[in-house]
């Protein structure tokens, strides 16, 4: 029975870690893409506008 307890002591630790980590990542995602349309908009006024 205390073996079976650590043991899933253990994965419910890891399975905590992995939400984190996909928490994370989620973050990271939403700032990445919330940043992009303005870059898009940057490099349209370099690169992509004929009237200049």
């Amino acid at each position: 029975m205390h073996i079976y307890n650590s043991n899933n002591n253990i994965a419910n630790n890891q399975k905590g870690k992995k939400k984190f980590f996909l928490l994370y990542l989620e973050e990271v995602l939403y700032y990445i893409l919330s940043f992009l349309p303005r870059w898009l908009k940057i490099e349209n006024l370099f690169f992509g506008s004929p009237q200049m």
